[in-house]
């Protein structure tokens, strides 16, 4: 038994025509051996992604649980996106703790000024925070302001 060329169809060895195909067969050509077949791709369904992984994305924006979407959600591109926000929000956290300390420390006679400071520091990073669950629970890939420039820290 041989494969026919065009179509790949297997047929007895003394036939003139394939029997799927039509394909004529003369005495100077071979039968060729079926070709491998690829495995089909898996299609990227974007609604399932965001409807699976919806939670790993909103937690993604709550400090330390970054690490959750990270790590459980790695595969998930929508997961992915948010995680990679959500870190930057982190480290602005971080950002702002820091400064909040040395503007304490160089405004410490006027405390008053200081606190306004750092509270609208604060505030600031909150509301990036807030956009980026609600983004995230909208089941949207907006980036948010100002950080969502940044360039991304996971691949």
């Amino acid at each position: 038994m041989k494969y026919c060329p065009q179509c790949g169809v297997q047929a007895e060895d003394h036939v003139t025509f394939c029997p799927s195909c039509g394909y004529q067969f003369d005495g100077a050509q071979q039968w060729q051996a079926p070709r491998p077949s690829r495995p089909a791709q898996p299609v990227y369904d974007e609604q399932a992604d965001v409807n699976q992984n919806r939670a790993y994305a909103i937690l993604g924006y709550f400090g330390p649980l970054v690490l959750i979407p990270i790590f459980a959600a790695k595969d998930s591109p929508y997961a992915r996106f948010h995680a990679n926000q959500g870190l930057w929000v982190a480290i602005a956290y971080g950002a702002v703790v820091v400064l909040s300390i040395i503007i304490s420390a160089l405004l410490w006679r006027v405390w008053g000024l200081a606190s306004l400071i750092n509270w609208l520091l604060y505030v600031a990073v909150s509301v990036l925070a807030i956009i980026g669950v609600v983004n995230a629970a909208k089941g949207q890939k907006k980036e948010l302001p100002v950080l969502g420039k940044l360039p991304k820290l996971l691949k």
